[in-house]
């Protein structure tokens, strides 16, 4: 294997592995910053007059409730773990991108 390959694949592990460290800590924070109650909630970020290309993420189409910030850490926690894991990377870095951006 060349090292070219190598440092990419150990590049990719490395990012998934920092982004599950990002997700994980999100997930301790998630209530506190973005719940109802929070210090900034999701619902008053969702306003009807913003587009959604001003405020790209999943949450325009699951909702402001707690399940759909729950999904959004999960999905992007499985996509980390996943590139983490090694396999299907680009899958991982798109579930990934797409959570991070999202939140």
């Amino acid at each position: 294997m060349g090292s070219l390959v190598l440092s990419s694949r150990l590049y990719v592990r490395g990012v998934g592995l920092v982004l599950a460290c990002t997700f994980v800590s999100l997930a301790t924070q998630l209530d506190v910053l973005l719940g109802p109650q929070g210090l900034s909630p999701v619902a008053t970020q969702l306003k009807p007059g913003i587009s959604f290309w001003r405020r790209p993420t999943l949450l325009w189409l699951l909702g402001d409730s707690d399940a759909a910030l729950w999904a959004v850490v999960l999905l992007g926690l499985f996509g980390s773990l996943w590139m983490a894991w090694g396999r299907a990377r680009l899958g991982g870095v798109l579930l990934a991108y797409v959570a991070y951006l999202s939140l």
